[in-house]
């Protein structure tokens, strides 16, 4: 857990650091740099915990990581979507 945590706070800084946003707040993303951090996440995830299991890097648990991470990111994505749908949909009635 603490190199995934790690892996996400170099994600953040490196999407911050191209984008110019160091006076943005901390939280304070659009939603597309939220993907891009994910995405560069999961793949300095996956080299991270491979890594961790052998010396060096090895590819096939690389994918196998990266793949989980982002495909998980993509169910979160459509289920924010279809909540944020269906929020605006039950305001009408509200």
């Amino acid at each position: 857990p603490v190199a995934s945590l790690v892996v996400v706070y170099v994600a953040v800084r490196m999407v911050k650091t191209y984008h110019g946003s160091r006076n943005k707040a901390v939280f304070d993303f659009s939603w597309k740099e939220c993907l891009v951090i994910a995405a560069i996440a999961s793949v300095l995830n996956g080299i991270t915990l491979s890594m961790l299991y052998d010396s060096e890097i090895n590819w096939i648990l690389m994918i196998g990581y990266s793949s989980g991470d982002m495909a998980g990111q993509i169910v979160l994505l459509l289920l924010i979507v279809a909540l944020m749908r269906l929020n605006r949909k039950l305001s009408k009635f509200i």
